[in-house]
């Protein structure tokens, strides 16, 4: 599992998922990263990207927590 993905906080409430933006400029590649980190308790996959230029544009919307960069 991802550090801390699914740990609880010490209140009892569940924390939310880490969301995880993939950036690749191959579509297949991108859906097979995408596939396993949903695949992982705890971890969503917040988008996709192609380019650098749509990547940061989502990044600077300020809704991910971890980017996957090739």
């Amino acid at each position: 599992t991802m550090l801390g993905a699914t740990q609880q906080p010490a209140t009892g409430t569940q924390r939310r998922p880490v969301r995880v933006l993939v950036v690749d400029d191959d579509p297949v590649f991108r859906r097979i990263v995408c596939r396993t980190i949903e695949a992982i308790p705890g971890a969503t996959v917040a988008g996709q990207a192609s380019t650098v230029a749509v990547a940061r544009r989502r990044l600077e919307a300020g809704d991910v927590d971890v980017v996957t960069l090739d």
